[in-house]
């Protein structure tokens, strides 16, 4: 059940439209005039933070991952904080310059805040990762379906030439088989007819030289 309803959440996200190029805003109304480009630091912004706070980057961000973020993002948005909807939405990626080109030690004295606001951002982008981890299983399922199939195909097209083959040899051997015994059969012909000639010469001798 739980996985049917990750699928339709899959294929809900999915099929809401996208603008092709990256800073056309998307349908009024939709994530304060997102654009892909900030949907995309938006994601990158989350995984950058949560790298620093958990010393370990556990986030893996596919095209998969940031085809249904887009989506997910441009639709609710609005259901996170008004700061994360500013930080995560029209700022982020002027926020995720900005933190990127901190050094070590200033990223480290963030570290606390953004552990203690990470929390709600991450429990919003769970469902985004949870659906392209399902969406990536269905495909590579697909792929491995596919790819029986194709090794099953190939198996039957070998089978097929082997048959083949065997038929042709089959046929073969048929076909000097009955060369073979038609060239005894004259050649027993020709024998019976030799030793009938020799026969025939035989009695004729006799029949002269006795006088019959």
């Amino acid at each position: 059940m739980r996985r049917f309803a990750v699928l339709s959440f899959i294929i809900a996200l999915l099929t809401v439209p996208i603008r092709v190029q990256a800073q056309e805003p998307l349908p009024e109304g939709w994530g304060i005039g997102m654009t892909r480009e900030m949907s995309d630091c938006a994601l990158d912004l989350i995984k950058f933070k949560t790298a620093v706070v958990m010393g370990i980057d556990l986030i893996e961000v596919t095209e998969e991952t940031r085809q249904i973020w887009r989506n997910y993002l441009a639709v609710y948005l609005t259901k996170l904080a008004p700061a994360d909807q500013y930080e995560y939405g029209p700022l982020a990626c002027s926020t995720l310059t900005n933190i990127t080109a901190m050094s070590p030690l200033k990223r480290e004295n963030y570290r606390g805040t953004w552990s203690s606001s990470l929390s709600p951002v991450l429990q919003f982008l769970e469902p985004v990762l949870r659906a392209a981890q399902q969406l990536r299983a269905s495909k590579e399922q697909s792929r491995a379906v596919q790819q029986l199939r194709a090794e099953r195909l190939r198996a039957a097209e070998e089978l097929q030439l082997r048959v083949a083959e065997e038929l042709r040899a089959a046929e073969q051997l048929r076909r000097q088989n009955a060369a073979r015994i038609a060239t005894r059969e004259v050649e027993a012909v020709a024998e019976i007819q030799r030793r009938l000639a020799i026969g025939n010469t035989l009695l004729n001798f006799n029949r002269s030289f006795y006088g019959h």
